[in-house]
């Protein structure tokens, strides 16, 4: 009787694994997503479901859980005997809710209320091109301030519509109440306040909402941290492949936060890491336990950590163990979507602003906070703060104060600790700290000193180069090449050291090192020291294209192993996306003869000028014939002969040889562009046409019969012009040569930039300058744009633009002259932009 029970629940699993193979194979396909429960699962059930994948989104502890899988999925289900309750109705959203345009609405009137604590921007665009704003809320919401960071993230799934209702309610109560409530003026001049109140536009707006993007990926489950790539449980081809999560980790690789919450639906409970796994407690759990059961108490909620269902690659275990934010996920309400939401919303709004005012006030103690800076220098270090007890060494990344300011804030439960400050070239020092309860934040500010220590800052490839080596000159590694590198120490401490070598290793079988250590001799802190003897290593003939090389350099003083950097390569033929700053591996200039000896190639930003495109293909830097830099109409001259050269290649072996880049070509019908491969012209446009791009497109070009098997090629980008009309010429972006085509239109790496959703004057780089700087400003619209430098008096000195400008992406370069070409004095300078509808205002400054 006994094995026949077992034989027959073993039969009904198995049908069940069946089922939800198939179904969660096939939905993508023609099923429809939807969110269901299922009352009293069984333990065997819940372990079949993780095995397999099923994304259980919710539920309560012995009660329920609730699946998001295809409909069909759960009328199986239901058929089996399980209890399954449909949870998201195909009706449409009740009017109380709001959606993106009214959150945009809201929030454009806010930041015009209240300009002096309130910015909105755009942090990034959805699948299908939704805004993902981000609020900034803070008493000077302009600058970046050395103060604790707090973020907080609604609607990771778009139809978990509550939840954008407590992010714009806790926005509002923060700027209406900053005047007149003294609990709300503290919090914002005592913190950077950062809100995405929709991180899931698409998914909210679709009708009905649905869980997971365009892409039908769940974002919850996009993150880098516990990350389990596949289409079943809807988590993505890889971390951060969604355009959505890679908006959210340009923030927080900016700015450091210290505390967050993300708003769910539903059940009522507080969460918190971590949730990739079952009954694993983090090196914090006094800390989550006990704010988490108070904020629970106070709010009606459930403390109910560790939870049944497991989250891979979440944001709460994303952010605490990348960054050490402490982060709580709050899973509002009682239902997805309230049928009352006349008498829910604002009883979720007050339950979980009142838990959101309980964790800024915590996070004003007890723990400590301070300053981590170089003795000698007084600058920011930023040092592992690790607190012993404290850490996990193989989950989390260490704890480390912020770059911009050194600080670092670790918020700790009342008790005793030993905390140890330490970084890479300085001597650690250790503290031992007593916290109360009740207590505010301990200020340790902390000044580490200087040890001697090496770290690689460049190596360079030499293969070929005024004789070094046996390569083919291109400075690059190519099969078959026996190469030579150079190594640059800096010793980033502040004693000497005396006897430094470097072993150089790796595991490439289509690699063969031939120098195996180089020796540095003593050099002074802070100085840069390139070896006398160069890394020497062969490269297999018959290595693949794309091949990625890498070798262990392994630093040592005397006989201490000191830090590893690996030094890497690829091996490829001639490739080029015009980001690095400078123009190795090109030469331009004119013929001799023509009657206007002019050389307008340019590496740089387009300026969209009439015939010029607005953006880049990839990046921001393309080559082209005058991109428009001020003083310069963008066009190129009449009685021109001129050319952009890629350096001289080696084809030796190669049989097939292919040349490949993205171009916007403009000319007149009586100029000719054309393309040379060892003075053998191989393509030119029409003389008697003209040649007008209005997109980048792809060229691919065979070249094989000029240059397969030739050991010195030279490719030239060519323009002659006549006495008549001009235009754009050439502009060129992404430039490959190589035995076989590898780039596409769609190649992901190379996408195209779309049309900036804001306007954006960026802050000029580099920032002090003492010879040329860099202004970018982006364009969400067309029209007459001024772009003017002031001094410290609002005195004009120089007029950078006073022209029309397309949509778009754009940058100008100042070299500290007046509109009199005098060289102004060392200070402080303002540039403003002014388009119809936008004006902004940025501080940079200028020394000799």
């Amino acid at each position: 009787m006994n094995n026949n029970c077992n034989l027959h629940r073993i039969c009904i699993f198995l049908v069940i694994a069946i089922s939800v193979s198939f179904t969660t194979l096939l939905f993508a396909q023609d099923e429809k997503m939807t969110s269901f429960r299922i009352d009293s699962p069984t333990d065997r059930l819940l372990r079949l479901f993780d095995d397999l994948e099923v994304d259980i989104i919710g539920g309560k502890q012995g009660e329920y859980i609730v699946v998001y899988d295809t409909e069909k999925f759960a009328v199986e289900l239901s058929g089996m005997g399980f209890t399954v309750t449909m949870l998201v109705p195909n009706a449409p959203l009740p009017e109380e809710f709001t959606d993106y345009f009214e959150m945009k609405s809201i929030l454009s009137e806010l930041q015009a209320d209240y300009p002096e604590i309130m910015k909105v921007d755009s942090l990034g665009s959805s699948v299908n091109g939704l805004g993902i704003w981000g609020v900034k809320i803070s008493d000077n919401v302009d600058e970046q301030e050395d103060e604790p960071k707090f973020l907080v993230a609604a609607s990771y799934h778009g139809d978990e519509v509550l939840n954008v209702e407590v992010a714009m309610s806790q926005i509002t109560w923060l700027v209406e109440s900053y005047n007149s409530n003294p609990d709300a003026k503290d919090y914002v001049d005592s913190y950077e306040l950062w809100f995405i109140p929709m991180f899931n536009p698409d998914g909210r707006m679709s009708n009905p909402p649905q869980r997971r993007n365009m892409n039908n990926v769940d974002l919850n489950r996009n993150h880098d941290f516990g990350f389990t790539p596949g289409g079943i449980g809807g988590h993505g081809t890889a971390p951060f492949s969604e355009p959505e999560t890679q908006a959210l980790k340009k923030l927080v690789d900016k700015v450091p936060f210290t505390g967050s919450i993300t708003y769910h639906s539903f059940g009522d409970l507080v969460l918190h890491p971590w949730l990739f796994q079952f009954n694993l407690p983090t090196p914090d759990e006094d800390f989550y336990s006990n704010l988490g059961n108070r904020m629970a108490d106070i709010m009606f909620y459930e403390y109910s950590h560790p939870f049944r269902y497991t989250v891979s690659g979440g944001y709460d275990d994303y952010m605490y163990a990348e960054f050490g934010t402490m982060t709580f996920t709050m899973e509002t309400g009682k239902s997805k979507i309230p049928s009352d939401p006349l008498n829910a919303i604002p009883l979720v709004q007050q339950q979980n602003l009142t838990s959101f005012v309980m964790f800024l006030n915590r996070m004003k103690g007890p723990g400590i906070t301070g300053l981590v800076t170089d003795s000698l220098s007084g600058k920011p270090v930023r040092a592992r703060i690790a607190i012993e007890g404290k850490e996990n060494e193989i989950l989390m990344k260490h704890r480390r104060a912020e770059p911009q300011f050194g600080r670092y804030t670790r918020l700790l439960e009342p008790g005793d600790y030993t905390i140890a400050f330490s970084a890479m070239g300085y001597m650690t020092k250790e503290y031992s700290v007593t916290f109360q309860e009740g207590e505010t934040l301990q200020v340790l500010d902390v000044s580490l000193q200087p040890t001697g220590f090496p770290v690689v800052i460049q190596t360079a490839v030499l293969d070929g180069v005024s004789g070094i080596g046996t390569g083919n000159g291109n400075r690059l590694v190519n099969r078959g090449e026996s190469v030579e590198r150079s190594l640059t120490l800096r010793n980033i401490g502040g004693l000497i050291l005396d006897d430094i070598y470097v072993l150089l290793s790796t595991t490439d079988e289509n690699i063969t090192i031939k120098t195996d250590s180089v020796a540095f001799g003593p050099f002074e802190p802070d100085e840069t020291v390139t070896s006398e003897q160069n890394v020497k290593y062969t490269v297999s003939s018959g290595v693949a294209p794309g091949h990625i090389i890498e070798i262990n350099a392994s630093l040592y003083e005397e006989n201490e192993f000191l830090s590893e950097t690996v030094l890497s390569d690829t091996v490829q033929g001639f490739f080029d996306n015009v980001e690095y700053d400078d123009e190795t591996g090109w030469t331009h200039n004119y013929i001799p003869g023509t009657l206007n000896n002019n050389d307008d190639w340019e590496r740089g930003r387009t300026f969209g000028g009439t015939f010029d495109p607005p953006w880049a293909h990839s990046g921001k830097f393309v080559w082209g014939n005058d991109l428009g830099k001020p003083g310069f109409n963008g066009n190129y001259q009449d009685f021109t002969d001129n050319y952009l050269q890629i350096r001289s290649l080696n084809f030796t072996g190669w049989d097939t040889v292919y040349l490949q880049f993205f171009r916007w070509l403009t000319k007149d019908k009586s100029d000719a562009a054309y393309i040379s491969v060892n003075g053998e012209t191989i393509w030119e446009s029409p003389e008697s046409e003209p040649q007008f791009d209005k997109e980048w497109t792809l060229q691919t070009l065979d070249i094989s019969g000029i240059a397969g098997g030739k050991k010195d090629v030279s490719i030239r980008f060519g323009l002659v012009t006549d006495e008549s009309d001009v235009a754009g010429g050439w502009t060129l972006d992404d430039i490959l040569v190589h035995d076989q085509p590898l780039l596409t239109e769609n190649d992901p790496l190379l996408l195209p930039l779309t049309q900036p959703d804001r306007f954006v004057l960026s802050q000029n780089y580099p920032n002090p300058f003492n010879f040329n700087t860099n202004i970018l400003f982006d364009l969400f619209e067309g029209g007459t744009v001024s772009l003017i430098i002031y001094n410290i008096l609002g005195q004009k000195i120089r007029t950078l633009a006073e022209r029309e400008y397309p949509a778009g992406s754009f940058g100008v370069s100042w070299n500290g002259l007046d509109d009199f070409g005098i060289s102004v004095s060392t200070g402080v300078y303002f540039y403003k932009l002014e388009v119809p509808g936008f004006s902004s205002i940025r501080k940079m400054v200028y020394i000799k």
